[in-house]
């Protein structure tokens, strides 16, 4: 993974909400399991470039593919099957997020 964070968007009756998320495949499948009640989750980039989507839980739209085969389904699917419990969500905190941004994010590689 490329970036240090991901941003995650939620989507509910009541609007948005914008979570700064640790880029691992295991934190990404638990954000997406913990908030598959939802309908809505849109993951993206630091640089705002759309990542992951998801509908009602399921993947609709992954930017990298092998990442997706390779890293992420082999977390995620266990979980939505019940075998794996998700972990806890680890979140940056915002007052992290500027430096992060300053060690270099302009060059994504996938």
């Amino acid at each position: 993974m490329v970036y240090p964070y991901l941003i995650g968007y939620v989507y509910s009756e009541e609007g948005r909400n914008e979570h700064f998320l640790k880029a691992t495949p295991t934190n990404i499948a638990s954000f997406i399991v913990k908030n598959s009640s939802l309908d809505v989750i849109q993951i993206t980039t630091p640089l705002d470039t759309a990542f992951i989507s998801t509908r009602a839980g399921f993947i609709d739209y992954c930017a990298d593919q092998e990442f997706l085969r390779n890293e992420l389904l082999p977390v995620l699917i266990p979980m939505q099957m019940g075998d794996t419990e998700p972990s806890e969500v680890e979140l940056v905190p915002e007052n992290e997020i500027n430096s992060m941004d300053e060690e270099g994010l302009d060059s994504p590689e996938f």
